[in-house]
């Protein structure tokens, strides 16, 4: 039986499945790039990735996934850049511990990577927590980046729905949203607002890239 054929029959009796990792992975050639020209480049990617789906709401709402995820690493990105060559940041990052897997991963000149390993970034609290933790910045000064991690917010609600309910809006999800009282709610994104989606978190890369870069 081909493995598309055995999928979708509820009445089959489970069987044993183990993961080889290894058929997920491949190495990374890294590129010396700064966070912001990797996030514009990788951003282009997933632009024609969608405009090839265009009629696809599916593969469409998967893509938000990783768009958010590439907007997450621009944060671990930038701020680890900030904490290599900063010795303001430097010193409020004196006293944080480092955990040893992190550490033993990360080369010594690859070490500030490790206080953001782990660091979660898909929601505005997170990114407003961790940047001040790290730099000593409240980025909540800056209008624009206030605002732009206002509307980003939104988009981590519809990522939260796609990641964890397949892409049903909970109560709490319709709340933050804005939907009212709006029931049986299902992301279904289209191109359109695909792009919208992509401009917030442009927009709130650049606004946070200008104030504290």
């Amino acid at each position: 039986m081909s493995s598309s054929n055995k999928h979708g029959i509820p009445n089959n009796s489970e069987t044993s499945v183990s993961l080889d990792v290894s058929k997920c992975v491949e190495e990374l050639c890294r590129a010396d790039k700064s966070a912001i020209d990797l996030f514009e480049e990788s951003l282009r990617s997933l632009v024609l990735m969608a405009a090839k789906a265009k009629e696809d709401r599916h593969q469409i709402r998967l893509l938000v996934l990783g768009l958010v995820s590439l907007t997450e690493n621009y944060f671990r990105h930038i701020l680890s850049d900030i904490l290599s060559v900063c010795p303001i940041s430097q010193g409020y990052c004196s006293g944080l511990e480092i955990k040893y897997s992190s550490a033993s991963y990360f080369s010594r000149s690859m070490i500030a990577q490790s206080l953001t390993d782990g660091s979660v970034f898909s929601g505005s609290k997170n990114i407003i927590d961790e940047t001040k933790k790290l730099t000593g910045v409240d980025v909540n000064c800056s209008g624009s980046v206030k605002a732009a991690l206002s509307e980003f917010h939104k988009v981590c609600v519809l990522r939260h729905a796609t990641v964890h309910s397949y892409g049903y809006l909970g109560g709490k999800n319709v709340y933050d949203l804005g939907l009212g009282s709006r029931r049986n709610l299902v992301v279904a994104l289209t191109w359109e607002a695909f792009q919208e989606i992509c401009d917030v978190c442009q927009n709130l890369v650049r606004a946070y890239n200008l104030f504290l870069w």
